[in-house]
């Protein structure tokens, strides 16, 4: 029943503030998995929310939202057409850069309507593949991913400067 009532949309320049919330929700759980990353900075929301007001007019972006029976919002997904460099053959693609929902809305289909929607604009876009990046430690974010089909492409790994200290260590 609840699935019917959440009501998934084109994202407005209304919904920043609270997007930029829960883009704070997933940076906090992306450091939750990972301290090494980079935390969120003191003025993040509002940089975050800013950046999105830009977005928001950019024919190359969407943000769609997952909106509660009371109005708040519970979920975004943003996405962006792109181009391989052009030393390569053309190729055109969708690339999802932010997927989250509310801990507590989740297991009930709102990623993969969100989704949904965004992936209807790729279409309509004409992109070749839809391409996201993940976090190697969201093993639930990889198996959502799994289920719909994706496939791992390559793999982004984090080098210390000081490698070659550490590397001599180990030999």
């Amino acid at each position: 029943m609840e699935r019917e009532l959440i009501v998934t949309r084109r994202g407005t320049a209304g919904d920043q503030q609270q997007t930029a919330e829960l883009w704070c929700s997933l940076v906090l759980h992306h450091t939750a998995l990972n301290p090494e990353l980079p935390g969120l900075a003191p003025d993040g929301v509002q940089q975050w929310a800013k950046r999105l007001a830009i977005l928001l007019e950019d024919p190359t972006c969407r943000l769609f939202v997952a909106q509660s029976p009371d109005g708040r919002l519970v979920g975004f997904v943003t996405g962006f057409v792109q181009y391989w460099p052009s030393v390569y053959e053309p190729a055109k693609f969708g690339k999802v850069a932010d997927l989250f929902v509310e801990p507590q809305w989740r297991n009930r289909g709102i990623a993969h309507r969100l989704l949904a929607q965004l992936t209807g604009w790729f279409l309509e876009e004409h992109v070749d593949r839809i391409e996201v990046n993940m976090m190697t430690a969201n093993q639930r974010a990889i198996e959502f991913w799994r289920r719909l089909g994706g496939e791992e492409l390559m793999l982004r790994m984090w080098l210390p400067p000081g490698w070659q200290n550490s590397a001599q260590k180990g030999a």
